[in-house]
């Protein structure tokens, strides 16, 4: 809380909450002042269960139509070759396929993964056992 003070949140409220499947969350507003009336306290406890709710709701929504997704068996192959440092041009080599081509199936992998980077495809294709 000393580290708030700096950005004016000097003031503010914290929910705990209990979600359907026992886990627990809290949130937390901040300010200069909060100064509310039990009433509207009533309400901001209302909407914030409201906000974690649906937030979890899309959470789930959003992984379970990632984890369904399918990679070709030539962009695990690609990703596999990845994971233990080949190039693009290494892994067209390797496969007998152009850079360019090699290039694309990565491409295509990580944007199927939903990574930044190509590290990120390759952790989140072990993660999810497309490669090991």
């Amino acid at each position: 809380m000393g580290d708030a003070g700096a950005f004016k949140l000097r003031d503010g409220l914290a929910f705990p909450l209990i979600t359907l499947d026992g886990q627990i969350v809290m949130v937390s507003l901040g300010g200069e002042a909060v100064q509310l009336s039990g009433a509207e306290f009533g309400l901001v406890s209302l909407v914030s269960t409201y906000a974690v709710g649906r937030a979890m709701q899309i959470h789930t929504m959003a992984t379970s139509t990632i984890d369904h997704i399918e990679l070709t068996p030539r962009e695990r192959e690609c990703l596999q070759w990845a994971a233990v440092g080949k190039s693009e041009w290494e892994i067209s080599q390797i496969l007998g396929i152009s850079e360019h081509t090699s290039e694309k199936h990565l491409l295509n992998a990580k944007s199927k993964l939903g990574a930044v980077n190509r590290v990120q495809a390759v952790a989140e294709a072990i993660r999810r056992g497309y490669i090991s």
